[in-house]
């Protein structure tokens, strides 16, 4: 009965995804990096009862949890990451570029730095829904291929 306890209780805050080895919070929708999740836990959970954040820290440091450098490197997949929003940004359509970005500045800046854009050449890029698993400076973004129909996770 204590095991079903303590995974209802993990999974009532937080979820690992397997594929991704990464630990999402629930309430946040976003993934926490190995050596963030204790500070996450005590500077943004404040209600949750010390002994229940505790268990949480215990809980992830018996997964194999990566850097957020090692988990932006894995090739995106077919379905969306479960936990995560999923948002509009926008995709470059410079020959095979595949870059994504979450505003039409960065995306202006990205396709004049990396492609000699200008204004007149008009939009080079398209609308592409997509997640963001760790929102902070080093963020990637990942879309899953457009076989999925998105009305059905909204």
């Amino acid at each position: 009965m204590k095991i079903f306890y303590f995974c209802k209780t993990m999974d009532q805050y937080v979820t690992y995804h397997n594929d991704y080895h990464v630990l999402i919070c629930r309430q946040h929708a976003f993934g926490l990096s190995p050596d963030y999740v204790e500070r996450h836990f005590r500077e943004s959970h404040k209600t949750i009862p010390i002994e229940i954040r505790k268990k949480i820290v215990h809980y992830s440091k018996t997964l194999d949890l990566w850097q957020s450098e090692r988990v932006n490197n894995i090739a995106p997949t077919f379905v969306p990451i479960q936990g995560l929003h999923i948002i509009s940004g926008l995709k470059c359509d410079y020959f095979d570029c595949k870059e994504l970005r979450s505003t039409e500045i960065s995306m202006e800046k990205h396709c004049r730095d990396n492609h000699g854009w200008k204004g007149k050449d008009g939009r080079q890029w398209s609308e592409q829904k997509m997640q963001v698993i760790f929102p902070s400076l080093k963020r990637k973004y990942f879309t899953y291929f457009e076989i999925i129909n998105l009305d059905i996770f909204q």
